[in-house]
């Protein structure tokens, strides 16, 4: 699969959308009910106490990732253009 090459004038139009999207999807999230709110909270949130332990292991995994010799000659690739 090909990669996007993105510019800087592109990366800053796409997080300026983002940024717009975003303001306003909380603008509309503010005028809710707080009860319904809670509730949507309480359900995205719902199974999460074992976060601590899966962020650790997610980020031993990432470590594992970027040391291995593909990841290190992707980059090196990356570099060299």
């Amino acid at each position: 699969s090909q990669l996007k090459t993105y510019t800087d004038s592109s990366l800053n139009a796409l997080r300026t959308h983002m940024d717009t999207y975003i303001d306003a999807f909380a603008k509309h999230l503010s005028t809710q009910s707080p009860m319904a709110m809670a509730e949507i909270k309480t359900a995205f949130w719902a199974g999460t106490a074992h976060w601590d332990e899966l962020l650790l292991q997610r980020a031993a995994i990432s470590g594992k990732l970027v040391l291995s010799s593909f990841t290190k000659e992707f980059i090196k690739g990356f570099k060299a253009k």
